[in-house]
């Protein structure tokens, strides 16, 4: 008698998404946690180096607006390659 009697009965979990629908996955929660902390924390960066931008209170809109286009950018691209991978 095995030592587990239930072991015939187990299956493996498989991920059906490919690697490269994984890095997206994950580009999406990093940009989603990012916006989600500047909208509800109001956690306003005042300088973006990596860009040369300096942040001003009247362009909080305008951050917030290209974090949504981000997002949607992030989130249409997962969807896409994640029914990709399903369809396969």
């Amino acid at each position: 008698m095995p030592a587990n009697p239930y072991a015939g009965d187990l299956r493996k979990v498989t991920s059906t998404l490919s690697d490269e629908t994984k890095k997206i996955r994950k580009s999406l929660f990093v940009c989603c946690l990012a916006s989600i902390a500047v909208t509800l924390g109001k956690l306003y960066p005042t300088e973006i180096t990596a860009l040369g931008m300096k942040i001003t209170p009247n362009s909080h809109s305008m951050l917030l607006l290209l974090m949504a286009l981000v997002v949607t950018y992030h989130l249409l691209t997962f969807f896409i390659y994640a029914s990709s991978d399903m369809a396969h």
